[in-house]
């Protein structure tokens, strides 16, 4: 007996499947209700009906098809989250407003004879950005999983590329021209080597032992990689976000610490703690950004503008020390209201990890997080003087169009995987 070929069973779960309009969800839906159908007509078989009269109670025995079609469409309705959009887009905006106020001073204009020259730059990327976060939310983030070692190999290949071939720009490396753009590879393969080893870690048996070896393998190459392009903040980023997914991934805690302990071995052995201690000292009063830091700090009010000097002799202070210019220029009260609202960021995509079923999503997300997380901690710890000065942009408010493109992308991914909260579990390829 066949059922899964009956021509009445299909029209009926067909007829289900155009009620959810969530067309992810239409064949674990199927396979859901033909087992029930099949699980039913055994029964009746048993009893004495025919293979058809079992069927045709069965089917009604299981209702109405479009009762339990509208009530498979509001269980699986996909929500676009908008408490992080809205999140983003105050982050934004901010960004904006900050870049005005810095490039009114003709900070732009005495460096490249256009006011607005960030600015213009920003929209440009941020609109890439926005792009690329709408496709991402249409696009079933399951197929990325299928596609992990192609990511992997691809970024891998780039980052090299960038670090081997094209000059440090204001101290940063592995800039990747593409046309009319140039693309920071270092700061975009963060993001891309960790959705690549969730898919990864969550693809093979971590418990085979081939398989571990060659997934630690995976995993020590790329901070090496951010390490020889000089990205040492970076590259600490991507270890501790590599020990979360691990451990979302269930990974046994020895291993984890095994795959910790080469990549910070291999930190040190690069010169990524003289890189430390350098900056360090920083810290004592000996550099003059820290001292211009600490100026700017100390002459900020509660709400508004400070008026004591100019603050444009910062260095890079659209990118790196962003945040230390919106205390400068609009108060501590408003600098507080930007670190809530990134504590809201991560609270928010936390909470959706959690409701989310797939053990895959749920690790993409994690990964996510992580990473904005970190970057959002450095750059404001660093442009409050308390960790040492090092390469970091703050998320969706600094001048950076490439962690504007792969911000926006990965929150895209982020809500594509909470529209499809109530997708089951995604086998193992």
């Amino acid at each position: 007996m066949q059922i899964k070929d009956n021509n009445e069973v299909n029209l009926y779960l067909d007829h289900i499947c155009l009620k959810v309009k969530n067309k992810r969800i239409h064949e674990e839906i199927k396979q859901e209700l033909l087992c029930h159908v099949e699980e039913m007509t055994l029964d009746y078989l048993e009893s004495g009906l025919s293979e058809e009269e079992a069927i045709k109670k069965s089917l009604s025995q299981m209702g109405s098809s479009d009762i339990v079609g509208e009530e498979l469409n509001s269980v699986h309705k996909e929500k676009i989250d908008l408490k992080l959009i809205i999140t983003v887009s105050l982050l934004i905006l901010f960004g904006f407003f900050t870049l005005y106020f810095i490039e009114s001073s003709d900070y732009s204009y005495r460096r490249f004879s256009d006011s607005f020259f960030f600015l213009k730059k920003t929209l440009i990327f941020t609109s890439l950005g926005l792009i690329t976060l709408i496709g991402a939310m249409f696009l079933d983030y399951r197929k990325l999983k299928k596609y992990s070692m192609h990511i992997y190999v691809i970024t891998l290949i780039l980052l090299g590329f960038s670090s081997l071939l094209y000059p440090t720009i204001n101290g940063k490396g592995g800039w990747l021209p593409l046309g009319p753009i140039t693309i920071n590879m270092p700061t975009i393969s963060v993001f891309l080597f960790i959705i690549a080893l969730s898919g990864l870690f969550h693809n093979i048996d971590f418990n085979i032992k081939s398989h571990r070896i060659s997934l630690i393998v995976l995993s020590i190459i790329p901070g090496a990689m951010l390490l020889t392009t000089k990205s040492f903040l970076l590259s600490i980023i991507y270890i501790l976000t590599l020990c979360v997914i691990m451990k979302i991934n269930n990974i046994n805690i020895k291993y984890i610490i095994l795959t910790f302990i080469i990549n910070s071995f291999l930190f040190f052995a690069m010169g990524g703690y003289l890189k430390i201690i350098e900056q360090y000292s920083s810290l004592s009063g000996k550099s003059e950004i820290r001292g211009t830091i600490a100026s700017m700090l100390r002459s900020s009010v509660f709400f508004g503008k400070a008026e004591n000097f100019d603050p444009l002799i910062l260095p890079e202070i659209h990118t790196d020390f962003v945040f230390t210019y919106i205390i400068y220029r609009m108060g501590w009260i408003i600098g507080a209201l930007v670190i809530t609202l990134f504590l809201f960021l991560i609270i928010r995509m936390i909470k959706m990890s959690l409701a989310v079923r797939d053990s895959y999503g749920k690790i993409l997300i994690s990964g996510i997080v992580s990473i904005l997380a970190l970057e959002a901690f450095f750059s404001i710890l660093m442009n409050l003087n308390l960790v040492p000065t090092a390469y970091v942009t703050l998320p969706f408010i600094s001048y950076s169009g490439s962690s504007s493109l792969i911000s926006l992308l990965v929150i895209g991914i982020v809500l594509n995987i909470y529209k499809g909260k109530t997708l089951p579990e995604t086998s193992i390829n």
